[in-house]
């Protein structure tokens, strides 16, 4: 029922997509994700802790044995594949993250934790790199966020109508952004 909601949200929109059209899309009833997630809301959060339980897992192998810059480029690394692999998949996170800024609160709660934990990840790292010397001191969650942003944007780009454009393309340039910012040789 998960793979069905991703599917429908990417190309409905949150908004245009019910539980009942979950259900009848995973080949079951129409009540039965009513069942199993109880509303909407529910459905829409499962569906998001699915996503970052498969994010968190490659992110984990990405990132063995790397720290500051390297680990950097590994956790943007992760969020291009995840573009590469299943662009449907971030289209229906879009699309959450964009229900989410109307009035429903458990989805923004949820929403914020879930890309805190981004955020946090590329301040972690930024901090790495200043303590082994490759990077001037900066403001790690400013700058964590810039490049996060920097990161959805390109994604959000990609999506948006212009998926001629490489995906390689767009990730190297990110990188490039962020060596320049960084003044990293």
């Amino acid at each position: 029922m998960i793979r069905a909601g991703m599917k429908l949200i990417a190309k409905n929109g949150v908004a245009g997509t019910t539980l009942a059209d979950v259900g009848i899309a995973a080949g079951y009833s129409r009540g039965l994700p009513v069942y199993a997630f109880g509303t909407k809301d529910h459905f829409l959060i499962a569906l998001l802790r699915s996503m970052e339980v498969w994010f968190e897992k490659n992110l984990h192998k990405e990132l063995s044995g790397k720290k500051g810059l390297e680990a950097l480029r590994a956790r943007i690394g992760m969020h291009f594949y995840s573009l590469r692999r299943d662009p449907i998949a971030i289209a229906a996170l879009f699309s959450i993250f964009s229900e989410s800024f109307y009035g429903n609160e458990s989805l923004r709660v949820e929403v914020e934790r879930f890309v805190g934990q981004w955020r946090r990840g590329f301040a972690r790292h930024l901090e790495e790199a200043h303590s082994a010397g490759e990077i001037a001191k900066v403001d790690f969650e400013k700058t964590a966020t810039v490049y996060l942003a920097l990161v959805r944007g390109a994604n959000l780009e990609y999506l948006m109508g212009n998926r001629k454009l490489d995906v390689d393309e767009f990730e190297e340039a990110v990188f490039s952004f962020i060596d320049h910012s960084l003044a990293v040789a």
